[in-house]
């Protein structure tokens, strides 16, 4: 055969494989063999068909590859869905679960947070209650960092508002120092708060028993607790299945709904708390400066209200201290730390040879009480009071207020000891009439070394 002929069929053989080598699959498409020659070189004419033919095919193949119209036979789609069959179910076991596990987690987490909707709902109504309160009738800006006196049965103790509240939460105690209702409260002459506190001994202890029952602080001091008999307990804690979810899950939820009841029976104690502060602070706190009596008793000094003296009404000590004796008339001076501007200019008119004008510059001046009280010679002229005449007579008025302002005393001779007890006793009395304390007072007892110095 001649060499170009050879060389030709070599070439078809090289460009089919180049063409065969850019694609990836494509479908078979076949040519339709030649005609059988009938010539002497039929052997080489029928290589070179077949040759021909065979590169035919391989052009095909590669046009297929580029157009990308390969498609798996059905016998290969079976095969695959066959050796895969396992694991879809597998797959589609597995979304079944998930979805069954995110509802019911979600089912759970829905049923928490409803519950700590409704805590927090209550919550929210009772602190606008303590609001409202402090606002009408104490200090709505009252601050832990408040430091206040407190003139306990005639012993002055200054603390922090913070010290006195951070672990009476829910006390009457707590409830008395919380500034709620710092308006209402009874105070001495100085403005502090007289809560009138036992005295204490090793022989009459129940006095202390007595006014942590009457504070509400009995859990305080490792006492039985009150606060677990306030509310009967709304929310039992659900406990889960622990092969539902993971451990750490069901710690978790289990957790929270364990705290759930704990919050809502601290805020029903609370509730039940707030309820009951104003009948204590209208029966316990509350009362007129005029009514808390500081007693010289044999040089020891006391302070009480009269409502405690006057507890016996027939008694000696209840007619010394009765409307009769014990008129306003005694206090009236005593109130000028807190007088207004106006009752200051009343004052300075009704002086007897002042000039007209000087209980106007007091006025305008907006002078009270107290800066009345602080008021000296310079202050006087600093004000435009210059005449010698005003100035000498109003530092002489000035003087007596400030000495009828200081506290009145009433002498009582009598063993401090013996009369502190009886004040123990009759402060037990009053407030177990009122129903503030729950055990009947008991007569004190006199401890064995002061029988025989009494």
């Amino acid at each position: 055969m001649p060499k170009p002929q050879k060389q030709k069929r070599a070439a078809g053989r090289q460009n089919s494989g180049r063409k065969a080598k850019k694609g990836k699959s494509t479908t078979n498409k076949v040519t339709p063999p030649a005609p059988v020659p009938t010539s002497e070189n039929a052997g080489e004419e029928l290589e070179l068909v077949e040759d021909e033919a065979l590169a035919a095919n391989f052009d095909a193949i590669g046009e297929g590859e580029k157009e990308g119209e390969s498609q798996p036979s059905t016998t290969t789609n079976v095969a695959v869905a066959w050796c895969k069959e396992d694991l879809t179910i597998a797959n589609e076991r597995l979304e079944a679960a998930r979805a069954n596990f995110d509802r019911d987690y979600n089912k759970i987490a829905e049923e928490i947070r409803q519950e700590e909707k409704e805590i927090d709902a209550r919550l929210e109504m009772l602190n606008k209650k303590m609001e409202d309160a402090a606002t009408k009738h104490g200090n709505i800006d009252a601050s832990g960092d408040d430091i206040l006196e407190i003139n306990a049965g005639g012993k002055i103790i200054v603390a922090k508002r913070s010290t006195l509240t951070k672990h009476t939460v829910g006390t009457r105690f707590g409830a008395l120092f919380s500034g709620r209702w710092d308006k209402k409260l009874q105070r001495d002459n100085h403005g502090r708060i007289p809560p009138e506190p036992p005295s204490v001994d090793g022989e009459y202890e129940q006095i202390l028993w007595q006014y942590l029952d009457l504070f509400g602080i009995w859990d305080r001091v490792g006492m039985p607790s009150l606060m677990a008999t306030l509310c009967k307990n709304p929310h039992r804690p659900h406990e889960l299945d622990t092969k539902r979810f993971s451990t750490d899950i069901n710690d978790a939820f289990n957790e929270k709904r364990g705290c759930l009841p704990n919050v809502m029976r601290k805020i029903c104690s609370l509730e039940s708390s707030f309820n009951e502060e104003k009948r204590f602070i209208d029966e316990f706190a509350c009362g007129d400066v005029k009514d808390v009596i500081t007693l010289n008793v044999s040089g020891t000094t006391m302070v009480t209200k009269r409502s405690t003296l006057l507890f016996f009404e027939e008694s000696a000590l209840a007619k010394r201290f009765d409307d009769s004796k014990w008129t306003e008339q005694v206090y009236t001076n005593m109130l000028v730390k807190r007088w207004s501007a106006h009752d200051v200019c009343a004052w300075a008119n009704n002086i007897e040879g002042i000039q007209g004008n000087v209980g106007s510059i007091l006025n305008e001046n907006s002078i009270t009480g107290c800066e009345l009280l602080s008021l000296n010679t310079d202050g006087l002229r600093l004000l435009g009071i210059e005449r010698v005449g005003s100035v000498c007579l109003l530092l002489k008025e000035i003087d007596l207020l400030k000495k009828a302002s200081q506290d009145i005393t009433s002498l009582i001779d009598h063993c401090p000891y013996c009369f502190e007890k009886m004040l123990d006793y009759l402060r037990w009395k009053q407030q177990y009439h009122q129903g503030l304390v729950e055990d009947k007072p008991e007569v004190p007892k006199v401890r064995s070394s002061k029988r025989n110095t009494l």
